[in-house]
């Protein structure tokens, strides 16, 4: 090896350590744990496929969806899906995702045109891996992921002009109309090369535009190769009006739907990935415009996808899969990249993708840059699911029917099909939108929640520590003798109607705090702590926040958790403990100043208190807490005198 090392030129050695850097960084994001809410229900039904050997087409996977038409447009990807699973488990549907896109992300390299340097093309790859790395999940949506890197490389590639490249294209428009509601983009992208086919041969001289209608023709007519015929299309225009807003409210909370330039998407270290890549996008476009020298080859496609990335976060990806490789070919019309970086630079740029790629590994990415109950590894996550629920509600023979919150009507599903049955899940296009709403907003508004009872009867209640649904009913679950909690852990809660037989007995939170099952960690304790806040548990929630701040992780944060608690816990003399700690970590926390105001005002020292409220004030000018506060405690001074 010794010798062979110095016959290698230096640029060629740096070039080879930035291909290692990237392949090791989009790898470190690829093998994340499994979180994903909607592949229970997926597994779900694709079991039941196999077992019947027949596709649904009437919903019988849960209470509000029982009897209405289901298409089932993921079939394809759920039979695949399930098979995996039951050879390999959650493990191996994990490879199987990270062997979908690294065929996807190795056809986006190869469609990059090989007179720019290896350097650069490496570096627009993890651009756009970065960039698509929010979507490395187990969905259905891999396939149009991979689809439309393979109609870029087809179309770029001129493999069409053959037979064989259309009955290849045809073929790949058979599985994706069978996998992802998504699949009418490939006629998409056929229209857009046909726009950029017209541009460069207005007199239609080349044969490229014929064999565009035919690939057209015969791609239009693959998409009704499926069980459910024209309904297809049908189906993909519903999808387009409830991803436009037209559907259910519940959409509309959706992150993955939400607005691309919202302000969750860009607090996404993914976004600028997408950013960098629709600059260089528009940079090259423009200069060649400029000098006359336009690659069309491509164009129409990269734009329609941004046009579709404008509409919606998610769709970002769809962008970045085509850009990446037109960039590259638009950089070597202009003749730029051709030649390698220095190798100082390029050797620099390998220890940015390195470091970047280490995040993930350390947990720092998901914990501060992107909180998610995940990390570095194989399976699925060993928080976010109540894994030990189906035993228990096996134990007492529970079928009656429940009411769940979204997030966790697939693992019901999985856990409990046939015998039980959600009252809904991930599958809204299945549910009246009118029916879905109500659902959703029932667990805040009573006359609702009793309109659900009567309809449903329920016997259980099935609720995620981080679900919307929580905030509105566990205060009440926590105070009504109707309700038991018979089940709590790190993840969800499940209450029992008080007058059932065979009721297993109350459970106890501080035991759940403090012998825990397996072990926890940073997301496992905050999660609870939303539980405990919201049933008023002060006890275990302080005892489990002490737990939480020995983790060593997001200090101040978990000390301004320890410190509301201590706060509802009338506490007063450890809330100004923690509070004063807070401040000499960091001096300008206003919120640690208005809670450390609340703490020394209800000990009694007022004075102290305005001294707080006023230095929060001067941080923060705009704090309406701090405002509000002041106020009341000089109206309190006033009436005191």
């Amino acid at each position: 090896m010794s010798a062979y090392l110095p016959s290698i030129p230096v640029a060629k050695r740096a070039s080879l350590l930035l291909g290692f850097a990237t392949v090791l960084s989009i790898a470190a994001f690829l093998f994340r744990q499994i979180h994903e809410l909607d592949i229970w229900w997926q597994l779900a039904i694709g079991r039941d496929i196999l077992a019947r050997h027949a596709i649904p087409i009437v919903d019988s996977y849960s209470m509000a969806g029982g009897g209405r038409h289901y298409h089932d447009s993921h079939w394809l990807f759920q039979v695949a899906a399930a098979l995996v699973h039951d050879a390999w488990g959650m493990a191996g549907l994990e490879l199987f995702v990270v062997l979908i896109w690294g065929m996807t992300l190795w056809i986006c390299f190869r469609s990059m045109d090989d007179r720019v340097s290896m350097p650069v093309r490496l570096l627009l790859l993890f651009l756009a891996a970065m960039a698509a790395s929010e979507r490395f999940r187990p969905r259905p949506e891999l396939a149009t992921y991979l689809m439309v890197a393979v109609y870029y490389y087809s179309l770029r590639e001129r493999s069409f002009v053959t037979l064989r490249g259309k009955c290849l294209i045809a073929l790949c428009q058979v599985i994706w109309t069978n996998t992802h509601g998504l699949f009418v983009l490939g006629p998409f992208m056929i229209i857009c090369a046909r726009l950029s086919a017209l541009w460069e041969d207005p007199a239609g001289k080349s044969n490229d535009q014929l064999h565009l209608c035919r690939l057209l023709v015969l791609c239009l007519f693959a998409t009704i190769v499926s069980p459910y015929g024209w309904g297809t299309w049908r189906y993909a225009l519903l999808l387009s009006a409830e991803a436009g807003g037209r559907g259910a409210a519940v959409f509309k909370s959706l992150g993955e739907l939400g607005p691309t330039l919202g302000p969750d998407t860009v607090s996404r270290p993914a976004f600028w990935f997408f950013a960098a890549l629709s600059l260089l996008f528009l940079g090259t476009v423009v200069q060649a415009m400029r000098g006359g020298r336009v690659q069309t080859n491509g164009l129409f496609v990269v734009a329609g996808m941004a046009l579709l990335a404008i509409s919606g976060r998610r769709n970002m990806v769809l962008f970045v899969l085509v850009a990446a490789p037109f960039i590259s070919g638009q950089l070597a019309v202009l003749g730029w990249a051709r030649k390698a970086p220095p190798a100082p630079v390029t050797v620099a740029l390998a220890a940015a993708v390195l470091f970047w790629g280490y995040l993930p590994l350390s947990g720092a990415y998901y914990t501060s840059l992107h909180p998610k109950p995940t990390g570095f590894g194989l399976g699925a996550t060993p928080s976010y699911f109540p894994y030990g629920l189906p035993a228990m509600l096996d134990r007492v023979s529970f079928r009656g029917s429940i009411y769940n919150c979204n997030m966790l009507g697939g693992f019901y599903l999985y856990h409990g099909y046939p015998k039980r049955l959600p009252l809904f899940d991930g599958r809204w296009e299945v549910y009246d939108p009118a029916a879905l709403d109500e659902i959703m907003a029932a667990a805040h508004d009573r006359n609702l929640w009793q309109r659900l009872m009567r309809r449903y009867d329920f016997r259980g209640i099935l609720l995620h520590h981080d679900a919307e649904e929580s905030r509105g009913l566990l205060p009440r679950l926590s105070a009504d003798p109707m309700w038991r909690l018979v089940y709590l852990d790190y993840a969800a809660s499940f209450w029992m109607r008080s007058d059932q037989p065979a009721l297993p007995p109350p459970v106890d939170p501080a035991l759940v705090v403090s012998r825990p099952d397996r072990p926890v960690g940073y997301y496992d304790r905050t999660c609870l702590d939303r539980f405990l806040y919201l049933t008023n548990a002060s006890a275990s929630r302080i005892d489990n926040l002490n737990r939480l701040l020995a983790l060593g992780v997001e200090r101040e944060f978990v000390l301004e958790l320890l410190g509301g608690a201590y706060l509802d816990a009338a506490d007063f003399a450890k809330a100004e403990a923690v509070f004063t700690e807070i401040l000499r970590q960091n001096p300008r926390n206003a919120r640690a100043m208005v809670n450390l105001a609340a703490a020394c005002g209800n000990r009694g020292n007022l004075a102290k208190a305005e001294g707080y409220l006023n230095a929060a004030l001067r941080q923060e000018p705009d704090n309406v807490a701090a405002r509000g506060n002041l106020t009341a405690l000089r109206q309190l001074n006033l009436s005191a005198r």
